[in-house]
This record gives C-alpha cells, sequence and structure tokens, in this order.
C-alpha cells in the first residue's frame, strides 16, 4: 500500500493530502467521461486523444497523481508545461465556445455542464494549486517554459497533421479545416504563445 506522504519527507497536512486526493479524483472523473464519448465517424480513426482537452487531462491526471503519491519529484518543467497547456484549453475553450461557437464541435457531442467544468475549467485550477505550492522549490524560466509549451503543441499538430494526411480524417477541431497548412501552424503558433503567457500570469500573481 503506497503511503502518500511521509512525516520525514513534508509537512503538508491530512487535509492538504485529502484536498489533492478529491482534485486528482475530479480529474480522472472528468477524463472518464470526456474518452467515453462517441466520436461522429469522421474522427473516430484519429481516437479520443486528437483532442487537446484530453490530451491535457491525462497529462494533468498523471501530474496529479505523482505529486501526490511523490510529492514534488514530479519535475517542475513538466508541471509547468502541462500547467501552461490547462490555461491554453481552459481560456480558447471558453472563448470560444461564447463568441465563436461555430469553431467547436458543439453540435457533435452532448456534454453536461459538470462535464465541461471537469475538463475545461478545474484541470486548471488543480494545477495552479499544484504549482502555487512549489513556489521557491525549483523554478522555470520563462524562456524554457516557452520552448517546453511549444514544442508540446508542435508534437500535437504534428499528430494531428500526421492522421489528417495518412488517414484522411478530418481535423479535430472545426476551425482547422479547409484552410492551408501556414493557416493551421499559425492557429497552432498562437495557441502556444497564448499557453506560454501563463506562465507570467502565474509568477507576477
Amino acid at each position: 500500500m503506497v503511503r502518500l506522504r511521509s512525516s520525514g519527507s513534508s509537512k503538508r497536512s491530512l487535509a492538504s493530502n485529502f484536498l489533492d486526493l478529491v482534485a486528482l479524483c475530479v480529474c480522472l472523473h472528468g477524463l472518464y467521461g470526456t474518452t467515453s464519448l462517441t466520436l461522429p465517424p469522421h474522427l473516430k480513426p484519429a481516437g479520443q486523444f486528437q483532442f487537446l482537452t484530453n490530451l491535457s487531462s491525462l497529462l494533468t491526471c498523471l501530474v496529479l497523481f505523482f505529486d501526490l503519491v511523490f510529492p514534488f519529484n514530479v519535475p517542475s518543467i513538466l508541471l509547468v508545461t502541462v500547467f501552461n497547456l490547462e490555461f491554453v484549453v481552459c481560456s480558447a475553450y471558453w472563448t470560444l465556445l461564447f463568441f465563436f461557437s461555430h469553431f467547436l464541435n458543439a453540435g457533435t457531442f452532448e456534454v453536461s455542464l459538470l462535464l465541461d467544468l471537469e475538463i475545461h475549467l478545474f484541470p486548471y485550477f488543480a494545477l495552479a494549486i499544484a504549482t502555487a505550492k512549489r513556489r521557491g522549490r525549483a523554478k522555470v524560466s520563462f524562456s524554457l517554459s516557452t520552448a517546453s509549451t511549444f514544442l508540446a503543441l508542435a508534437c500535437y499538430f504534428s499528430y494531428i497533421e500526421y492522421m489528417a494526411t495518412f488517414y484522411k480524417v478530418r481535423y479535430p477541431y472545426p476551425f482547422l479545416n479547409g484552410i492551408t497548412f501556414p493557416a493551421r501552424a499559425a492557429w497552432m503558433t498562437g495557441f502556444a504563445l497564448v499557453a506560454s503567457f501563463n506562465h507570467w500570469i502565474h509568477r507576477v500573481l
């Protein structure tokens, strides 16, 4: 049986452990819910993790799990990168939903408000708390944070481009369909810039 906290390695209270566990359970429930949704035929070949939301949710669950079991042993650069990804998932999703809903797959899936919050909002706040608890331990520079975030989104972009090219599937988000490769790359670059901005916000606050 894994001991979540040892008295010699951490001063975090039982209440803190419990809240961390609750955060992990909520994120896991959201991940299960979103990956259980039935994909339409034109999206099935690329699988559930063609969506940045689902991929970020999976990474968040892994980071929260390992941070709970092995406190402060998760590499800070990994935590910061996933935190940045969740920021762009959160900010981009709610902005597009309220102002440009036709850019999303809003009519393709029936998603409850609870699931929406579990995958598009709660993970960001869970990682914000996890990051705040690390202040002063292992700082990550803005340049390194930006580089790792751009690399992560470049890998994601490469995956969806590969699936669209070799499996002839549509892109997971409507705004990526019917435009040129440079235009899609511009979208991804914009997302990477927004995601990287999160590091600056968190450091200032």
